[in-house]
């Protein structure tokens, strides 16, 4: 049975193909809840039910969150995602 686990994005600058392995998932598949852009990005798109938020403390604080996704360019959120509880998964 494969886990739907509700997750963020911060620094959202990845192209589609990030949407696309991650979707594939065999084991764990994703409701993207919410996504901090850092640049202008046409792959959020394919994800109209993300919201799309100004600041990344938005995702860190939201109790819902059990994984975020942080871009290599922005390691800087990688303490406080994991001090609020959150699982991270960095790329």
């Amino acid at each position: 049975m494969v886990k739907t686990i509700s997750a963020g994005i911060i620094g959202c600058n990845m192209s589609e193909e990030f949407f696309r392995t991650t979707g594939v998932n065999k084991v764990e598949s994703f409701f993207w809840k919410k996504i901090y852009l850092s640049g202008k990005s046409a792959s959020i798109k394919s994800h109209p039910q993300a919201e799309i938020v100004e600041r990344a403390e938005s995702i860190i604080n939201d109790v819902d969150i059990e994984l975020v996704f942080v871009s290599a360019n922005h390691l800087h959120f990688v303490k406080p995602v994991i001090e609020s509880g959150k699982a991270v998964r960095v790329i």
